[in-house]
């Protein structure tokens, strides 16, 4: 199974894609690439497998492939304090992972709940600890993400940089019994990431009016939202992680072209830089009138993002279109992505 690996640099003027291919191209990376964009924010990279998924800044819940309930967490800042749960999704059980730009391949591991700790790779008396720290930054600390193929698709072996053989393991069904093995490969090595988001692209109907048979226009007040709108008003752990979770599951996004996908990425950029903090989203009204003997409707692109935890969901609102005609149908194939929401649908 071929993979490849994408870096994008934002920077405040351009976005540069930098790309490192075993073998072959994405023909939407292909023309991705030959796209500067203009955009105002910070360095944002991000690391894309076959499988699209996004490594680089996201937050993932790590289950285990032979105890399959069991999720790696963390309840507390003592150095023993990395455990499975197979109690219901909680943020103490999800991990971001943070890129080394020295070793691009290797990535830090960190709690949701514990953020200035990450987990090592801790040897004491023979064993091979899952141990957590705040002291430092060393390459007992770092950690790769390997995908596997055939029977063992879309799970990961993950393996320490300081000690290449040690992989991540739950020895038995106990909550404690997670270690570093450095023997040969076994099903309890293997590991499940499962986003904290997932996206989905949809076309939301915000107004329409069917005028055909009035020989007078009609008028009406319509207000759009623009940027991101969050399901629930509960403060976030962390800001920082949900937004790079968001950015990256956007990042990892399917059945868009790249020139739609650029243009989520504007508008989710423009979100968290221009908008209110508290809301990242902005409300505008409109009045729109709709000719005699016209048809007319209104559509907006928009991404939603599901979180498994109750207070992450969110949507995307994003380029809004007029569109008018003089039969039941509209030219409208082009601008829709995924499937069409009617009125309040969305909501």
């Amino acid at each position: 199974k071929q993979w490849y690996q994408r870096r994008v640099a934002i920077t405040a003027g351009d976005l540069i894609l930098h790309k490192t291919i075993s073998r072959y191209l994405k023909p939407n990376l292909q023309e991705l690439s030959s796209m500067l964009v203009p955009l105002c924010c910070v360095l944002v990279a991000v690391c894309v497998l076959a499988d699209d998924l996004v490594l680089d800044n996201n937050s993932f819940f790590l289950y285990n492939y032979k105890y399959h309930d069991a999720k790696l967490a963390q309840t507390g800042t003592r150095l023993d304090n990395v455990v499975t749960d197979e109690n219901s999704q909680k943020k103490s059980h999800l991990w971001t992972l943070t890129p080394n730009p020295k070793y691009p391949d290797y990535y830090y591991i960190s709690n949701e709940m514990y953020p200035d700790y990450r987990i090592m790779d801790f040897i004491d008396g023979g064993k091979h600890y899952v141990a957590t720290t705040n002291n430092g930054h060393s390459s007992d600390m770092l950690f790769k993400f390997t995908p596997q193929t055939g029977k063992y698709e879309g799970w990961y072996v993950i393996t320490n940089k300081a000690n290449p053989n040690d992989k991540l393991t739950k020895e038995s069904g106990y909550y404690r019994d997670i270690y570093f093995y450095w023997g040969p490969f076994y099903e309890e090595c293997l590991w499940k990431l499962v986003p904290r988001v997932d996206a989905k692209a949809t076309t939301n109907i915000v107004f329409e009016m069917d005028n055909r048979q009035a020989s007078q226009p009609f008028t009406a007040t319509v207000t759009i939202t623009k940027g991101v709108k969050r399901s629930s008003t509960t403060t976030l752990q962390s800001k920082t992680t949900y937004k790079a979770s968001i950015s990256a599951s956007l990042a990892g996004l399917k059945g868009i072209t790249p020139s739609v996908s650029l243009e989520f990425t504007r508008e989710l950029t423009k979100s968290f830089s221009e908008y209110s903090e508290e809301s990242w989203s902005t409300k505008h009204t409109f009045t729109f009138t709709v000719p005699a003997f016209k048809n007319f409707k209104v559509m907006q692109r928009q991404v939603s993002f599901m979180g498994h935890l109750q207070d992450d969901s969110c949507r995307l609102e994003g380029k809004y279109k007029i569109f008018e005609s003089d039969t039941a149908t509209f030219d409208d194939e082009e601008f829709i992505v995924g499937e069409v929401l009617k009125l309040g649908e969305s909501d």
